[in-house]
């Protein structure tokens, strides 16, 4: 089998302290960071770029279709590829859309970003679940993935807020 599960019975702190752990963690940052903006903010963003509003709003509906997606691929691959590779992957796709969306001009554009944006908050989502319970063991899976989806959804909360200020001072989400 070509993917990686611990034989090692991790320790909460251990797994804590392992540089690894922080930088899934920061990672995940990144993913929902960058969802929790786009879902705040991405539909006033679009229609800022002359989109209409109902071509906005459904650009939410493509971006929950490119999470969808990524899950059917997840299933179909995660057990037989490397989980952390399918990970970085969906990892540099979420960066893909997130540099589109910025000056998301075209139709094309506004959906494209919102399927990989879609794509990799979603795969991100699944696989980061995978990373942590292959790596760290199922005794501290819980523990370190609750430590994780804190820190997840904190910033998913800070994020849009952040990112509404910098709309206030520079009049555009670049």
């Amino acid at each position: 089998k070509s993917v990686y599960i611990t034989t090692e019975d991790w320790g909460f702190g251990e797994a804590l302290k392992t540089p690894c752990m922080w930088l899934l963690m920061l990672g995940m940052l990144g993913l929902s960071g960058g969802y929790a903006l786009f879902m705040g903010h991405g539909v006033i963003h679009l229609k800022d770029l002359g989109h209409s509003p109902a071509m906005a709003a459904s650009a939410i509906s493509v971006m929950v279709v490119g999470d969808l997606m990524a899950k059917v691929v997840i299933a179909a691959l995660g057990d037989r590829i490397e989980p952390r590779l399918i990970w970085s992957a969906i990892t540099f796709i979420f960066g893909i859309g997130m540099l589109l969306v910025v000056n998301a001009h075209s139709v094309s554009a506004a959906y494209g970003s919102a399927i990989c944006i879609g794509a990799g908050f979603g795969g991100g989502v699944v696989l980061i679940m995978t990373v942590l319970g292959n790596y760290y063991g199922s005794a501290v899976f819980a523990s370190v993935t609750g430590v994780a989806l804190a820190f997840q959804t904190t910033i998913s909360a800070i994020v849009p807020v952040v990112g509404g200020y910098y709309y206030d001072i520079n009049g555009n989400y670049a």
